[in-house]
């Protein structure tokens, strides 16, 4: 809705309001993603595959991220897999994504947001943030 609010305004005052008011969008989803989530939001994945090994060894050595593993049963399947648990930046998403469908075509990954990540590759461990 905001595009079309924004093409309209550009037909009828201009392209030169309509360019500000496509930065004034952008800056105030900006805004409004670091008061709602704060500055350090990350995200974490788990991943069920049948590959757990090649989709970890791939998150380690193209991204430089330490993976966790544990095996599960699918309760519809009867079948037991590989479970995976990454915890990456936002801005890692994308890539996250590309590695495990590189590795597995078929894994299945669930994406979740946490609000914050303590530890190596992270932030370090103080007793006065956490509380």
């Amino acid at each position: 809705t905001d595009s079309g609010v924004v093409l309209l305004a550009g037909l009828v005052f201009g392209w030169e309001g309509a360019l500000y008011a496509i930065v004034a969008l952008f800056v105030g989803g900006a805004v409004s993603d670091y008061i709602l989530e704060g500055p350090s939001v990350i995200r974490t994945a788990t991943i069920i595959t049948d590959y757990p090994d090649t989709v970890a060894q791939a998150i380690i050595q193209q991204m430089g991220r330490g993976v966790t593993s544990w095996q599960g049963t699918g309760m519809f399947t009867h079948k037991d897999r590989g479970v995976l648990f990454v915890t990456v930046g936002r801005q890692q998403v994308g890539t996250l994504r590309r590695v495990v469908r590189e590795a597995d075509t078929h894994a299945f990954l669930v994406i979740g947001q946490g609000h914050a990540a303590y530890g190596q590759g992270f932030r370090e461990i103080s007793g006065d943030e956490l509380v």
